[in-house]
């Protein structure tokens, strides 16, 4: 994830968590390596799953695409972010990465690891200077 941010990829976490955990997403994210980014949460004080979840993401991605913004990679291991990718029309392979979990309605692409697409996305050119 960082070397797309160095080619100019601006990351966007959106989860279906709670609001109230953004702190803590954010530190879990830091820990593990990814770089900086804009966390969007649900306001639903439990968070969301299943279709809430769909939902919320889904909404997300319209707000998104209403500004001309449409993610260049979608990453995910849910149903829910299957089904939202597939309401916004992100595109089917490559660009659906799913780690640990078959996007198989949606014709995603599923990872085990992120270190095999280390060159692909080496061989990308920078999106922003």
């Amino acid at each position: 994830m960082s070397l797309l941010a160095r080619k100019g990829y601006r990351p966007l976490y959106l989860t279906a968590r709670p609001e109230w955990l953004s702190s803590t997403t954010r530190d879990w994210l830091a820990g593990k390596g990814f770089p900086p980014g804009i966390v969007h949460t649900t306001s639903i004080s439990g968070g969301a799953s299943g279709a809430a979840a769909t939902t919320y993401k889904s909404n997300e991605l319209a707000l998104l695409a209403s500004k001309g913004l449409k993610p260049g990679f979608a990453f995910g291991n849910t149903s829910s972010d299957a089904d939202a990718y597939n309401d916004a029309s992100i595109l089917p392979l490559p660009d659906r990465i799913f780690y640990r979990y078959t996007d198989s309605a949606w014709n995603g692409r599923r990872i085990d690891d992120y270190g095999p697409l280390l060159s692909e996305w080496a061989a990308l050119p920078p999106v922003c200077r």
